[in-house]
């Protein structure tokens, strides 16, 4: 543990100081391409503050496990009519398919951008 948090100081104290309004012109453009997964890495790498102990507290008085508590509501039973209710099928031309074929299916995985899902492996694998 001493190891990665020497290595964790390091890294924050190496990078550059940046102003505010930069940091948020930065931000928003990444929001406004689109990009939001850079955004949030954006956000959560600019204070290098890490996680907060769970006794700690916060501004408010309380601690952070009674914040987080407030944030995420008591487990409810899933209710049977959850499951078993279907939607109605919408009815889809067949035509819609006719134009799908392996150039359209690849042109798609590649201009697409994302990381790991249920197989594990990020988009850049795929590629």
């Amino acid at each position: 543990m001493n190891e990665g948090r020497a290595i964790h100081s390091r890294l924050c104290q190496s990078r550059h100081p940046r102003s505010e309004v930069s940091h948020v012109r930065q931000c928003a453009t990444l929001v406004e391409d689109g990009n939001l997964k850079a955004a949030l890495r954006l956000l959560s790498d600019s204070n290098c503050k890490g996680t907060l102990p769970l006794n700690g507290t916060l501004d408010s008085g309380i601690t952070v496990k009674e914040r987080l508590q407030q944030l995420h509501p008591p487990s409810q039973r899933i209710s049977e009519e959850a499951i078993t209710t279907r939607a109605p099928a919408q009815d889809i031309h067949p035509i819609i398919y006719e134009r799908i074929n392996g150039n359209v299916i690849k042109s798609a995985a590649l201009k697409a951008s994302g990381a790991a899902g249920p197989s594990g492996m990020d988009l850049a694998a795929w590629k």
